[in-house]
C-alpha cells in the first residue's frame, strides 16, 4: 500500500493523520512521568539507597524538562517542526532503552536527562504540528483529541507500573517505551510532511539563561519542599530567587521583542485575543 498522504480520496485528510501520528510522542510522554511512580520502592530496593537520593530519579527528570521547554520555538524554527519533533522522539526513545540498561542510581539519573531532553519538546512540537494543520475554528477539537491521549496515560500508568515491577521487572517501566518510539518515528518518517526552517533564527542566550535558571530553581523548590518542608531556607531561597529570575525574563524577552528581535519565548502572544465568529 502506497504511503504517499497527497492523494485525499484515498486516504484521510492530512490534518487527521497529523493528529494519529503527534499521539504517540504525547503519549509516551505523558506515560513516563507516572509509570514510574509506583516503581520507585523497587528502585530503592534495586540500588540499595534512600528516598531522599532515589527521588533524583523524579527531579532531574522535571528540571531538564523545565530548562529545555522554552527552547522548542528556537530549534522548531531552526531545524524544521517535523525534523524537531523526530529528534525529540529519538533522544526519547533512547533514554528509555538506556534507563531501561542502567546499572546503578546516578547512571539512572543521568539517563533520565538524556530522556527528558526529548521528552520536554515532543507535547508542545505535537501541539505546533496541530495547529499548522487546523483551522483556529478547529483547533479546540484538535488539542481536545490530542489531551485524550494525555488524559488516559495517568490512568494507565500507575496501574501499568505496578503490575511490571510487580511480576516483572523496574526495567519495563522503560523498555515499554522503546517499541512505541520507534513505531512513532516511522510514523512520522513516512506520514509527516517536510516544513521549511529558518536557517536565519539567532539563539536569544541571555533569555535562555534567565529562563532555565528561574525554572529550575522553581522546580527544585517545588520538589524539595515535600522533603525539607516549606520552611526550608533552602527551598525559600531558591523559590523565591527563582520567580525573581522569571521577573527579569520576562522584562529582558518583552525588551528583545520591541527591538525587533526573536526573544526565546514570544511572551506578546499571551497579549492576543483572538475573536472567532
Amino acid at each position: 500500500m502506497q504511503l504517499s498522504t497527497s492523494n485525499p480520496s484515498r486516504r484521510l485528510p492530512y490534518k487527521w493523520i497529523v493528529v494519529l501520528v503527534v499521539t504517540f510522542g504525547a503519549f509516551m510522554s505523558t506515560l513516563d512521568v507516572t509509570v514510574i511512580n509506583n516503581a520507585l520502592p523497587s528502585l530503592q530496593h534495586a540500588f540499595a539507597t534512600d528516598l531522599n537520593n532515589l527521588q533524583w530519579i523524579v527531579t532531574a527528570y522535571t528540571l531538564t524538562q523545565g530548562v529545555v521547554t522554552p527552547t522548542t520555538a528556537f530549534f522548531a524554527s531552526r531545524l524544521s517542526t517535523k525534523r524537531s519533533y523526530l529528534i525529540a522522539l529519538a533522544l526519547f526513545t533512547l533514554g528509555s532503552a538506556l534507563c531501561g540498561f542502567a546499572w546503578n542510581l546516578p547512571v539512572l539519573i543521568l539517563f533520565r536527562v538524556v530522556q527528558a531532553v526529548g521528552g520536554a519538546t515532543l507535547f508542545p512540537l505535537a501541539i505546533t504540528l496541530l495547529y499548522a494543520e487546523f483551522p483556529v475554528h478547529q483547533r479546540g477539537l484538535a488539542t481536545g483529541l490530542l489531551g485524550i491521549s494525555s488524559l488516559m496515560a495517568p490512568a494507565i500508568g500507575p496501574t501499568l507500573g505496578g503490575y511490571l515491577v510487580t511480576y516483572a521487572s523496574w526495567r519495563l517501566i522503560f523498555f515499554i517505551n522503546v517499541p512505541l518510539g520507534i513505531v512513532g518515528i516511522i510514523l512520522a518518517l513516512l506520514l509527516l510532511r517536510p516544513n521549511p526552517s529558518e536557517k536565519r533564527a539567532r539563539f536569544d542566550l541571555p533569555g535562555f539563561a534567565l529562563a532555565a535558571t528561574g525554572l529550575a530553581a522553581v522546580l527544585y523548590a517545588l520538589s524539595n519542599a515535600s522533603i525539607s518542608g516549606w520552611s526550608s531556607p533552602t527551598v525559600l531561597v531558591t523559590l523565591i530567587g527563582g520567580f525573581c529570575l522569571l521577573a527579569v525574563f520576562v522584562g529582558v524577552e518583552l525588551s528583545v521583542a520591541r527591538r525587533g528581535k526573536q526573544p526565546l519565548v514570544e511572551l506578546r502572544l499571551f497579549a492576543n485575543a483572538v475573536s472567532q465568529e
